[in-house]
């Protein structure tokens, strides 16, 4: 979607612990506090994120006072937070700092402790709020995107990254719209001047490929979405998962493989739990394989020549073993056969995963009964 098409549009969404973010105290905000607007001896609430306690003094991030307990009994409370993860709303009053006491912030002194919004609650008021809000302008929806980006750092808070591409967005349309800027270079200018204020993983691609959408034939955006490891695909610019993932590859856990390598890993994994002799069984006379290859249909216990007879040469051919025993992948365009000392034994057609494996399984439990079954006939009939 260009990215001069894009409206952000929220709501919000306050639980019962998370409705003091909207209470009758009036709130002391960080951008108040830094520019000394405290609002001295009037009943006000702060937000932050609990960090810690040392006797009286309550340690919260990032926030520029200093919070004393008036009360002993309020430390008991803080026993149900956790440091560094709990938010708190804190309400008390504010005092100037005594130089001769040696304060160097002004005082908070803490009268009452209550729940504070998740981090994804507390940053999801203030997008809505500044974002309702016409005259703000992209310069501060950066400078909120950097606090969030400094919560999603300090506190490996993944969950804050959609919200934290949803201010870059928002900021770089607005400053965009501010500037009046309708060329690729100054908006790649504009894009890189914020990322290095939010140098988040990832956030700089996934902007660019936007942005492309608006100037499809810039060299400039082109060459940097390639520099990041962007690749295009259709007419969309892909960073290097997705576009695997669209060619068809899967990941295994520790790197892209395509899907035929992957599932050779997970056949290969079921047949080595067997017993293979099992497997190896010719149902038909060879006369009946060769009726059945030369009018095209493919039957288990054919072997490799009857199988090529019947679906033509493999695109391509992988061979493991197990046990010394052969196994092989024939790949075709839809489908897979896999052939256990020469004989097929399985056709893979694309499907769900589980349902493969617990199809081969299912066809390897019939095969060890079969077996077990003639066995018995044949102690009963020696």
């Amino acid at each position: 979607m260009p990215l001069r098409e894009i409206i952000i549009v929220s709501i919000l969404f306050l639980g019962p612990q998370q409705s003091t973010l909207l209470g009758a105290t009036p709130e002391l905000t960080l951008d108040d506090i830094r520019a000394g607007k405290l609002r001295l001896g009037e009943t006000s609430r702060v937000t932050g994120k609990y960090m810690g306690r040392v006797d009286l003094e309550l340690q919260v991030h990032d926030i520029p006072l200093s919070f004393i307990l008036s009360d002993v009994s309020l430390g008991r409370s803080l026993l149900s937070y956790k440091p560094n993860v709990d938010n708190l709303v804190l309400e008390g009053t504010v005092r100037k700092a005594n130089a001769e006491q040696g304060e160097k912030l002004p005082v908070f002194k803490v009268e009452k402790i209550s729940a504070g919004p998740t981090d994804v609650e507390y940053f999801r008021h203030w997008i809505d709020r500044t974002t309702r809000d016409p005259s703000a302008s992209g310069a501060k929806l950066l400078t909120l995107g950097e606090r969030i980006y400094q919560f999603f750092v300090t506190f490996q808070n993944d969950a804050l990254y959609p919200l934290l591409r949803e201010t870059f967005k928002g900021s770089l349309e607005r400053s965009l719209r501010e500037s009046d800027i309708r060329d690729a270079k100054s908006t790649l200018r504009l894009v890189e001047s914020g990322i290095k204020r939010i140098p988040a993983p990832g956030l700089l691609g996934e902007i660019l490929a936007e942005v492309a959408a608006d100037y499809p034939e810039s060299p400039e955006i082109r060459d940097r979405l390639l520099e990041v490891g962007y690749r295009k695909r259709n007419g969309r610019w892909l960073d290097e998962d997705e576009f695997k993932s669209q060619e068809g590859f899967l990941w295994d856990g520790t790197r892209w493989v395509k899907a035929a390598d992957h599932e050779f890993a997970l056949v290969l994994s079921v047949l080595g739990k067997e017993n293979l002799t099992n497997l190896i069984l010719r149902s038909r006379t060879t006369r009946e394989y060769k009726d059945l290859a030369k009018s095209g249909d493919i039957s288990r216990g054919m072997t490799r020549a009857e199988i090529a007879r019947a679906a033509g040469f493999p695109n391509r051919v992988r061979r493991k073993q197990i046990r010394k025993v052969d196994i092989d992948q024939w790949d075709y365009a839809d489908f897979r056969i896999y052939f256990v000392d020469g004989h097929a034994l399985f056709l893979w057609t694309p499907t769900v995963e589980e349902e493969g494996v617990k199809a081969l399984e299912g066809l390897a439990k019939k095969a060890a009964q079969a077996v077990e079954g003639n066995e018995k006939k044949r102690r009963r009939n020696p």
